[in-house]
């Protein structure tokens, strides 16, 4: 999606990925920035260990579109490793540095397997104006200790099944199993299940495999009520900045988890599949996430939008593999 689509879209309806950012309105930017996270948290010695470093949103609006964010992650001798991150209007000056399209969203590198023991990291954002001169907000570089064990830490999956809503023509997802119950027995009336689900992670159970999706409640038009939710983190942000304004409720920043496609091509990492996203394009706002390239190709063909990554419109990911996954319900 186009940046100046994006804009409009989120006003009205929230229709699109976002690849802006929205300051929070918190006073502790500084808070662990530049901190270090690792996707798996609890790696084993055969795992390939994605990397990320928390950044500091306001400083992506300085000039969004004259600047590119560079990564360096090395394992270096000693146990130890270094993370840089370099935003930057010069890319071309640093050479062996790879291109993060989207900082909040995907990783600034990649590291292992790494050997079984502790490893000390230390890890900087660095930031670099048109006339060259590079600075540190807020201090840096962060230590962290990174440790690979030889048992692999337990997840838990779960499913998250799909209703259906006729008269409004509004789809809602849910992994709660409460939630679930409430639809079923009529509760709330007029849900149906779809048929269609998928696996995700519970809610903090991950060991950091997924991210937390967030989930909104609005009432964009009277007796239409919807649901919008993202593992994107630049996205929910920006709809918490301004969800007052909209008439928008932050209902959970994690309801469960699930991985994230890469933002250029929508390829899923490996062991998880495509969720696309899909929207209606109405005044009634409504998304729809599906496992299913069919259902996807259904839905676009009756004038829903495809959203997300890729030429497919990848929004989220789902682990494959069944093992420890709960019962459906």
């Amino acid at each position: 999606m186009k940046r100046s689509d994006l804009a409009f879209s989120l006003a009205v309806a929230l229709g699109t990925m976002t690849g802006s950012f929205v300051s929070p309105a918190a006073a502790d930017d500084c808070d662990g920035f530049g901190a270090a996270t690792f996707s798996p948290a609890h790696p084993v010695s055969t795992d390939l260990v994605a990397v990320r470093v928390k950044s500091w949103p306001d400083l992506y609006e300085i000039s969004p579109t004259t600047r590119t964010t560079l990564s360096q992650a090395q394992v270096l001798p000693g146990h130890a490793i270094n993370i840089d991150v370099i935003v930057t209007p010069y890319p071309e000056k640093y050479t062996g540095y790879r291109t993060v399209p989207v900082p909040y969203d995907d990783s600034f590198g990649l590291v292992g397997p790494l050997a079984i023991g502790e490893y000390s990291v230390s890890s900087s954002i660095y930031y670099e104006d048109e006339q060259g001169e590079v600075f540190k907000p807020c201090g840096g570089p962060f230590a962290s200790v990174l440790k690979v064990g030889e048992d692999r830490t337990p997840t838990v999956r779960a499913p998250v099944i799909e209703f259906y809503h006729a008269s409004m023509d509004h789809y809602f997802m849910t992994q709660n199993a409460a939630e679930i119950a409430d639809l079923d027995n009529g509760t709330h009336p007029g849900w149906v299940r779809t048929g269609e689900s998928f696996l995700a992670y519970v809610a903090g159970q991950s060991d950091n495999r997924g991210r937390p999706v967030c989930r909104f409640y609005g009432l964009p038009i009277p007796a239409r009520s919807t649901h919008f939710h993202s593992a994107s983190v630049a996205e929910c942000l920006q709809l918490g900045a301004i969800r007052f304004i909209l008439g928008w409720t932050l209902e959970s920043s994690d309801v469960f988890e699930v991985g994230m496609p890469d933002r250029a091509t929508g390829i899923c990492p490996i062991g998880q599949a495509p969720l696309y996203r899909l929207w209606n394009a109405r005044a009634d706002t409504n998304h729809r996430y599906t496992s299913s390239a069919s259902t996807r190709e259904q839905m676009v063909a009756k004038g829903w939008i495809s959203e997300g990554f890729g030429t497919d419109g990848v929004g989220m990911c789902t682990p494959l593999r069944l093992t420890d996954a709960a019962p459906a319900n």
